[in-house]
């Protein structure tokens, strides 16, 4: 963990609702999340997991509530398909972070996902397994304090996926702050994660 990076201590949300054309999408009446662990967003395909996600990200605007994070909190995120660009090699996606992060940090990550193997391949090229790989050691190699992972195992075949999972259980077990959208929460039992599910009530 680098010295750096400090916990993230308290996040808090409050009546936060969205629309999209006058249709509520995500209603989250009060949800609190207290220290560094890893937390499940669940509920089915439509629910708002993605939007929820999103808006703890500040991707994405809120109608009403409120949304409490630390300042200068730093977030990472995934969703498939975000921060790709496909005539980009997987080795050209990682020269953006290297001004911000150590080498030897990135390659860990990269190595970890078994990135060298396609290092010299533009995005294009990918399967997309492998599209999946890049994105989600990108988001890793980021050094923040929250982490969002939304569907991170969507993509995934079973390598994949406990590559992800040890990535996961590097991340916890540095402190930092998880959460991850998914409709399976069986997979990632062994964070032992607490767990909220949206809707739009």
């Amino acid at each position: 963990l680098s010295p750096a990076v400090t916990m993230v201590q308290d996040l808090y949300v409050k009546n936060l609702k969205k629309y999209f054309k006058n249709k509520l999408v995500l209603s989250v009446p009060q949800w609190e999340l207290h220290g560094a662990g890893a937390t499940l967003v669940l509920g089915p395909n439509g629910a708002g997991k993605t939007t929820f996600l999103r808006i703890l990200a500040q991707l994405l605007s809120f109608d009403e509530g409120e949304v409490s994070i630390p300042a200068g909190c730093k977030r990472s995120f995934y969703e498939s398909g975000f921060f790709i660009f496909p005539e980009l090699t997987v080795g050209e996606h990682f020269s953006f972070l290297r001004q911000l992060v150590a080498d030897d940090f990135i390659e860990g990550v990269a190595e970890r996902f078994d990135l060298p193997a396609v290092w010299h391949q533009p995005a294009i090229e990918l399967s997309r397994g492998w599209k999946a790989r890049l994105g989600l050691a990108l988001a890793c190699s980021k050094q923040s304090q929250l982490y969002l992972f939304d569907e991170p195992m969507d993509a995934l075949d079973k390598a994949g996926s406990e590559m992800l999972l040890q990535e996961l259980h590097n991340l916890h077990n540095s402190g930092r702050t998880l959460i991850i959208a998914t409709h399976r929460a069986q997979s990632y039992e062994a964070l032992s994660p607490t767990s909220y599910s949206v809707g739009a009530r």
